[in-house]
């Protein structure tokens, strides 16, 4: 039905249909004497109802040019629960921070993202032009790292992975460096030595032992209940005698020394931030973990190290005490640290961290 039609239909019913049906029932059952004045009433009223009627009209009229006249507005796209689920994960996904300077030290990596080299210039330490390059053999599970100091070789250092947890359980280490004593002798030789290693059941280092010396010549690490290094203790031969405590580190983890309170989340991907390059078996530091930037003896602490004390054994003589503070940015990433002499409060050495980052979110 057309619009011209539903209204001609509908004047038609309400200016004849609602008057004939009054009409009627007043003259069948009303007086004759009353019917006059109740025509007249009604002939009142259908003027009345036929008026309201034409208005009514008006605005049925305008509404039904509005519904026809109304823009289509499309139906909106459903979002299901699982495009907020994916929504809610993608704006979680963390930052990747891959460290690029560490102090002096530059490192660069290869296109897959596995440490290429470490550079780095003179140093508080004496160390001058350092660089450590690194090379993959994948089908021998081996890592191969060259040290140079000024572009003479000082360290070439093999590491042995395990496939299944990526951990080092076995190097080798030939050293060039020549040093006191032994100056004669390492100048027509080689000093070649092998380490294997051991772990706790959460993967962290347990043992760090000579190959061929059995436990004459081992460092072995504890860990508090946080799961922070706290003790590295050094054996080596002395004299005779077997399996003698050398040297001890003591660690602490709490940056607030008055109180004791305060620990920092550790994200630094480093092996050993108390550690010092180039040499890695230092006997100045005990027996280190030999590596301080390839991700492979496990992670040492949960938290930033507050302190360290190195004692030589068995005299228990104090070699040195340091604290650190550091500084961090908005993620919890390093961006700087300080190392000052416990003993005569000077500050050793203030050590940058830069990263690269890359935001998964974008």
């Amino acid at each position: 039905m057309t619009l011209k039609q539903f209204i001609a239909n509908w004047l038609r019913f309400n200016s004849q249909t609602g008057p004939m049906v009054l009409k009627f029932l007043i003259s069948d059952l009303c007086q004759p004497h009353l019917c006059s004045t109740i025509n007249n009433t009604l002939h009142m009223n259908a003027l009345f109802q036929k008026n309201m009627a034409i208005a009514s009209l008006v605005v049925l009229i305008g509404f039904t040019s509005c519904q026809e006249n109304k823009l289509v507005i499309p139906d909106q796209p459903v979002v299901t629960s699982s495009e907020l689920a994916n929504s809610a994960r993608l704006s979680a996904l963390p930052k990747v921070y891959k460290l690029t300077r560490h102090g002096d030290a530059t490192l660069t990596y290869y296109n897959d993202g596995r440490l290429k080299r470490v550079t780095s210039g003179a140093d508080a330490r004496g160390n001058t032009k350092y660089r450590r390059e690194y090379s993959y053999d994948d089908a021998d599970h081996r890592i191969d790292a060259y040290s140079y100091i000024d572009n003479q070789p000082v360290f070439y250092d093999a590491y042995w992975i395990d496939d299944a947890t990526g951990r080092c359980h076995r190097s080798t280490q030939i050293g060039y460096l020549m040093i006191e004593e032994n100056v004669a002798y390492y100048k027509q030789h080689e000093l070649t030595t092998m380490w294997y290693y051991t772990y706790t059941t959460k993967g962290q280092l347990k043992t760090c032992q000579h190959l061929y010396w059995d436990s004459s010549n081992r460092t072995e690490y504890t860990y508090n209940a946080d799961d922070d290094l706290i003790k590295t203790i050094t054996y080596d031969r002395v004299g005779k005698q077997d399996g003698v405590a050398v040297h001890e580190l003591t660690l602490t983890y709490d940056q607030n020394q008055s109180s004791r309170s305060t620990v920092l989340a550790d994200k630094n991907p480093l092996n050993t931030s108390w550690a010092h390059l180039p040499v890695p078996h230092s006997q100045n530091e005990g027996q280190p973990v030999p590596e301080v930037y390839l991700p492979i003896f496990g992670k040492p602490s949960k938290h930033l190290v507050a302190s360290v004390t190195q004692t030589k054994l068995p005299t228990n003589q104090h070699v040195s005490s340091s604290f650190f503070t550091y500084t961090l940015n908005t993620d919890g990433y390093v961006t700087e640290r300080k190392e000052v002499d416990a003993r005569k409060s000077l500050l050793l050495e203030t050590k940058p961290f830069g990263y690269l980052v890359t935001d998964l979110n974008k």
